[in-house]
């Protein structure tokens, strides 16, 4: 009886080490897979990390060589910090399609590089004259800006191209809720004309050849740039800047 029971203990264990060897097999089998796994999504996150640090060098190489000038902000509008390791200048026509598109451009980057201090700005006027209202537009914003609204009113004239009046100048500024007397004597002062020919004498001095024209760190380019083009030209720019 005791032989019997001896018999069966054995058998029992014997199919329990069985058990626990297989178990063993397929933990080992599970961590094997795993480490695999592991391997795999590494080598997957690695390659859109390289693939991407090639197709930047690809697109840094097509950019086109800027222009070297020498400019300042004549004293014009900016936003971000007057501290900004690089200055972001633009010279740019209230009708001017392309430079609409350069207002959304910046819009679509102005969290990440204006509002968080590493760019400056500054926004010139260059009225081309082909444009019926690209002079009176610019002469707008300006006396928007001395009752401390020029950045609404630029908006307004960019989001509103296709609207550029005189009679459209008084509703936005009724809107803004302006000194609409001082805003009307303004249109016609020779001190804001003076300040408009100033950005256009500007940048014919600089043959500037059509607009949007911008320059980073006084590095010139005419057009309007692809946003992923844009980030990597200002990003290149930043790091230039910190050496």
């Amino acid at each position: 009886m005791i032989s019997l029971f001896l018999k069966v203990q054995a058998i029992y264990e014997l199919k329990m080490q069985i058990n626990n060897l297989k178990l063993a097999g397929v933990l080992f089998l599970v961590s094997l897979m795993l480490v695999s796994c592991s391997r795999v999504k590494q080598d997957i996150e690695a390659e859109p990390e390289e693939s991407k640090l090639t197709k930047t060098n690809n697109i840094r190489s097509s950019i086109p060589r800027p222009k070297f000038v020498e400019v300042d902000d004549g004293g014009n509008p900016y936003q971000g910090s007057p501290d900004a390791p690089v200055t972001l200048i633009v010279f740019s026509d209230f009708e001017c399609q392309s430079c609409q598109q350069f207002y959304h451009l910046l819009k679509s980057i102005k969290m990440d590089y204006i509002e968080s201090g590493k760019i400056r700005y500054v926004y010139r006027d260059y009225p081309l004259d082909i444009h019926e209202h690209a002079l009176s537009a610019a002469i707008c914003a300006n006396c928007a800006g001395k009752q401390k609204a020029y950045w609404e009113m630029y908006a307004k004239l960019y989001e509103n191209q296709d609207q550029l009046s005189d009679e459209h100048y008084l509703v936005w500024a009724k809107e803004l809720r302006l000194d609409l007397e001082a805003f009307k004597s303004c249109l016609n002062a020779e001190e804001i004309i003076s300040e408009v020919v100033n950005d256009l004498r500007t940048a014919k001095n600089m043959l500037i050849s059509g607009t949007p024209a911008f320059i980073i760190n006084n590095e010139m380019y005419i057009g309007v740039p692809p946003e992923e083009v844009f980030r990597i030209m200002l990003d290149d720019a930043i790091a230039k800047a910190a050496e």
